[in-house]
């Protein structure tokens, strides 16, 4: 431990720790400034940095690393607190570190740790420790890129430590792994997902989540399809309160999901199948073992989706029939892995008639299903390959007929724009003729009608002069006629009346018919003019008719022109057509030849060219096909463009005219201004409404917070009548077991009774702060007591006062003080009574989990018979496993011990035993046999996997590129890799334990498997890179021989050509 007289703050350590020096050194001098004389420190740069310890000098060189996984587990365990202070401020580029089996977990260790190493730090493991909240805040506080987060078998992983997590690190964390965390229920998952909280953030980038054995619950995994959409992995394996609900959430939620263990989780049936099939079309691993109500609805769902599907584990499915597995292998065709133990509807025939069926696989010896074949990767690769190689062919010898076709319809569509650019000069010549024909014609029309118009100025002017003298006479004429009248007929009058006295009557005959002459004149002149007016208008519609059919006549010359060039136009395209159809048959042709040729001449001709001449080959083809490739890019490039022009120019033209049209309407006619008048009035007087009404509402609110609070503070300090029931505890000296007793409802009970408001009884005598809204101000004070049935605190105030408050309900506006005297937010507070009681429900579940396990165990033997041998047999209804039963098993039948557990009791002798004494406790001498020989094959495998390893790590070290390819080459080839993984397989299935009365493995055969299980994982990866490397050679090489290919047969077409 740290000296206390001696302590080193926290600010000088990030100083120290955060400047880019030699970190020996540093380490020397603050163990210098920490045990070295105060008189020294003056001198610093004068001496030498101390070496380190030899223990931190042995660990150093054990974990040589810079960039590599760092495992301090060993270091944890072996060195004090100081050394592992030293040691891990040595490698400030670490990515990746394990601290696995940390039991004292240190701070200022995790401090260290975090400065140095946060800017690099990657993955971090912490499995098998006691980390909490407060290690979290120091170690990821400054770590920014992480990525991975292992927290596997964490007891203390709760939800406040999920929210620190989620808060730091919601922009790079990936990968989280909490499997078997007891306290990782619904909570947690809520933080994850940001559905609790203010302004909480969510890991939103996830992509890997491990929830294996763990309680979580159908809410927590909605919350996680809410909030997480983006996740390929996703591990349930024997997560018991799980159900289709939740797996169908979280599964339609993310589509791109890969990989799905459900197996163990008992409530999921073909429901959650059935609704995550069609959203998980690329899911490519499914297991689903142990699910027992699983049954073909949901395997045929499984195959009618997922045609990406390769791996599916239906393990102890007993409801799954043939028929569905051949339904699922008939619509996923590249599945290669199939483990159907324990389906009693399945034979071994109809396996047999599926392996048959398909490709690549082969039965498995392990367990009944199949697997992939040997060279299987070969096979795949090399049809593959020559699908590659035709298509290639296809598709160059159908980008070449195009691009010829292209070429000749460029050049009929030259000759076409020609033709109509001819035409068009044509039209426009002719158009340009009769435009100045009609010009001529307009100025001689214009020339005389500016003749006549001067003729009708100057005949206008002599006849006004003219008129004018004839009105003035006419007038004088009118002024003098009256008298002139009126002399003559006074002086005829009285002529006539001296020679005929009848002369009156005459007069007035003479009078009458002058009448009626001038009524007939009238009646002519109307006459005339109808006739006159019909005739103006046959006129105007015969020149009318006559415009007309010369306008018709002419549409028609047009029409009957447009259709001759029409047809002969066609008959020339028609000619061109057959004369490129000729050409192609010949193209066709001497390209079969020069294929004929080159097939016949390729062999030659490469044989006798040398490497660099190879070299200058493959050059010019690369060259050729790059400016193809440019060629081609910019041409669609340049439509893409066009094209995008003109849309943003549609656009801008729209825009401009939607503005022009906006900016014209809002000019306001005068006749609407009186309506604008009257609108404005309407929405003041709305808005005066609106105010008052807000008036109203605010003085209604203030009286009832008045009266709330008045009736709060009046309330009587009555004391609840729902008072906390009491329970006493005894201690059973039969059963040898502790109980407790309700004296008030006489009830007993041997299990630890929950508590219903633990967390209301550990707020009584907390010190809690309240906002008052109206005053905006936080009063102290301290709950005394609790009304159970009006779920309400009396908060006794610091200034007197008293008030009944529902913190529950309020909480937005409580505070709690913790013990370190500092305030957080009552949503935010944890009781430590409160998470007592949660370890007690997860106990108990715990607890029950294991009984019901036991019952499980107990009860999955059902004896069966066995003709050919006299013996008992017993078969698992899970496992499917057989054993061979004592002579007296039937004897035994289970009870329950009274605690809730099985036990066993003979019924002839009486006797009761906890452990199930029905079978034969050792395994037979075949099985042990079996199993020695299985870990010593397992072992050579082991020995030369090893040493194939450490060729290749040497050669890595020595970056040495050809030996890398060589030692790759040579773990590809071996066979040593694949009997490691089949003996693995076959060690696991003979060791595994299928009942509680099974000896449990050995510990140095279970780190042996364990190492194995390692190892064969890295040879996979290893196996997988050099199939990567070969397919990488094998296209250069391809490209290679295609790019000779090319440069013959463009030398040969251009000699054909040339000819």
């Amino acid at each position: 431990m740290l000296s206390k007289t001696e302590p080193v703050s926290l600010a000088r350590q990030e100083r120290e720790l955060a400047k880019p020096k030699n970190w020996g050194e540093i380490t020397y001098w603050r163990l210098h400034e920490r045990f070295g004389p105060v008189g020294q420190t003056s001198n610093k740069r004068k001496c030498k940095p101390l070496a380190p310890k030899k223990k931190v000098a042995q660990q150093l060189l054990e974990h040589a690393v810079s960039k590599a996984p760092l495992d301090g587990t060993s270091v944890l365990q072996e060195l004090s607190e100081l050394e592992q202070y030293d040691f891990f401020t040595r490698y400030p580029n670490c990515e990746t570190l394990i601290l696995q089996n940390w039991s004292h977990i240190s701070d200022h260790v995790l401090r260290a740790i975090a400065i140095t190493m946060g800017e690099s730090l990657i993955e971090v493991d912490m499995s098998d420790t006691n980390v909490w909240m407060n290690h979290f805040e120091i170690l990821l506080g400054r770590v920014s890129k992480l990525k991975v987060l292992r927290l596997s078998r964490c007891p203390k992983l709760d939800s406040a430590c999920m929210n620190l997590i989620t808060q730091i690190c919601h922009k790079s964390l990936t990968e989280l792994y909490v499997d078997e965390c007891p306290l990782f229920r619904v909570e947690p998952l809520l933080w994850m997902c940001g559905c609790v909280g203010l302004n909480s953030q969510k890991l939103s980038r996830l992509r890997v989540l491990d929830l294996a054995r763990t309680p979580v619950e159908d809410t927590g995994l909605e919350a996680v399809a809410s909030g997480c959409h983006l996740i390929r992995y996703l591990n349930l394996e024997e997560c018991m309160a799980i159900t289709d609900r939740g797996v169908a959430a979280v599964c339609s939620a993310n589509k791109h999901l890969k990989v799905l263990n459900t197996s163990g989780c008992l409530a999921i049936t073909s429901k959650s199948l059935v609704a995550i099939a069609p959203s998980c079309r690329s899911l490519l691993s499914l297991n689903v073992s142990r699910c027992s109500r699983i049954s073909d609805n949901g395997v045929e769902a499984i195959g009618k989706f997922c045609s990406k599907l390769q791996a599916i584990n239906l393990a102890g499915l007993r409801l799954i029939s043939e028929g569905a597995l051949f339904a699922l292998a008939s619509r996923c065709p590249g599945i290669m892995l199939l483990n159907v133990t324990g389906c009693e509807e399945v034979t071994p025939g109809g396996l047999k008639a599926l392996v048959q069926g398909m490709h690549h696989v082969e039965e498995a010896l392990t367990f009944m299903g199949f697997k992939p074949a040997d060279n299987h990767i070969e096979k795949k690769l090399t049809e593959q390959l020559l699908m590659i190689r035709e298509t290639a062919a296809n598709k160059i010898s159908g980008m070449y007929r195009n691009h010829m076709h292209q070429r000749e319809m460029h050049r009929i569509m030259v000759l076409i724009h020609r033709d109509k650019c001819v035409r068009r000069i044509q039209d426009y010549m002719t158009r340009y003729m009769l435009r100045v024909r009609f010009y001529y014609k307009w100025r001689d029309r214009v020339k005389q009608e500016c003749s006549l118009l001067i003729q009708r100025v100057y005949r206008g002017y002599r006849g006004r002069i003219k008129a004018s003298f004839a009105s003035e006479e006419r007038q004088r004429r009118v002024q003098l006629t009256p008298h002139c009248i009126m002399f003559q007929r006074m002086f005829r009058g009285n002529q006539s009346r001296k020679k005929n006295r009848y002369i009156a009557d005459v007069v007035r005959e003479m009078y009458e018919r002058r009448r009626r002459e001038a009524e007939a004149a009238v009646v002519v002149r109307l006459q005339t003019y109808g006739r006159n007016s019909l005739a103006q208008r046959k006129l105007s519609a015969w020149r009318e008719m006559m415009f007309r059919r010369r306008e018709d006549e002419w549409n028609a010359a047009l029409v009957l022109q447009n259709m001759v060039r029409t047809s002969l136009s066609k008959g020339k395209v028609h000619k061109m057509l057959l004369q490129k159809q000729r050409i192609d048959d010949m193209r066709h042709r001497s390209a079969a030849r020069i294929q004929a040729f080159y097939r016949a001449s390729k062999g030659k001709y490469t044989g006798k060219l040398s490497r660099q001449e190879m070299i200058m080959v493959r050059r010019k083809r690369e060259a050729a096909v790059a400016l193809l490739v440019r060629v081609i890019r910019g041409h669609f490039g340049r439509q893409k463009a066009l094209k995008l022009r003109i849309q943003r120019t549609l656009r801008h033209c729209a825009a401009r005219e939607i503005q022009r049209m906006y900016r014209g309407r809002r000019v306001i006619h005068w006749r609407d201004m009186r309506m604008n008048i009257i609108a404005s009035f309407v929405l003041d007087r709305q808005y005066i409404e609106r105010m008052d009404r807000m008036r109203i509402a605010r003085t209604r609110y203030q009286e009832y917070l008045e009266d709330v609070r008045r009736d709060s503070a009046s309330e009587s300090d009555d004391i609840d009548e729902d008072a906390l029931v009491q329970w006493a505890v005894g201690f059973d000296k039969k059963l040898n077991a502790q109980y407790w007793f309700n004296v008030e409802t006489q009830e007993t009970t041997y299990e630890e009774p929950e508590d219903e408001f633990a967390l209301q009884k550990s707020l009584i005598g907390a010190r809690v702060k309240i906002l008052w809204v109206a005053q905006d101000e936080w009063f102290e004070g301290t709950p005394t007591k609790y009304h159970t049935r009006k779920q309400r605190y009396r908060v006794e105030y610091d200034d007197g006062d008293h008030e009944w408050i529902n913190i529950d309900r309020e909480r937005e506006r409580v505070q709690v003080q913790l013990d370190n005297g500092s305030w957080v937010m009552f949503s935010m507070w944890q009781p430590p009574l409160l998470v007592r009681e949660m370890e007690k429900k997860s106990l108990k579940a715990k607890t029950a989990e294991a009984k019901a396990e036991a019952y499980r165990d107990a009860r999955q033997w059902r004896l069966i018979a066995d003709d050919m041998k006299d013996a008992i047999m017993f078969i698992s209804d899970i496992t499917g496993a057989i054993r061979t039963g004592v002579p007296d098993a039937m004897s035994w039948v289970i009870q329950d011990d009274g605690f809730g557990y099985p036990c066993f009791l003979n019924v002839d002798t009486g006797e009761t035993v906890a452990e199930d004494p029905r079978f034969l406790s050792d395994v037979g001498e075949d099985v042990q046999m079996q199993r020695e020989f299985v870990m010593q094959e397992l072992r050579y495998a082991v020995y030369f996997c090893k040493d194939m390893m450490e060729r290749y790590e040497n050669a890595v070290y020595l970056k040495n590129t050809q030996k890398v390819n060589y030692q790759l080459a040579t773990i590809a080839k071996s066979s040593k890799p694949k009997l490691l993984t089949a003996f693995l397989l076959r060690a696991k299935a003979l060791y595994k334990q299928v009942s509680v009365v099974d000896k449990p493995m050995d510990e140095n055969i279970r780190k042996e498997l364990e190492y194995a299980t390692w190892l064969a994982g890295v040879f996979s990866e290893l196996i997988e890179k050099a199939d990567q490397h070969r397919i990488e050679t094998e296209q250069g090489r391809r490209r290679i021989i295609n790019s000779i290919t090319k440069t013959s047969v463009d030398t040969t077409a251009y000699s054909s050509a040339v000819k």
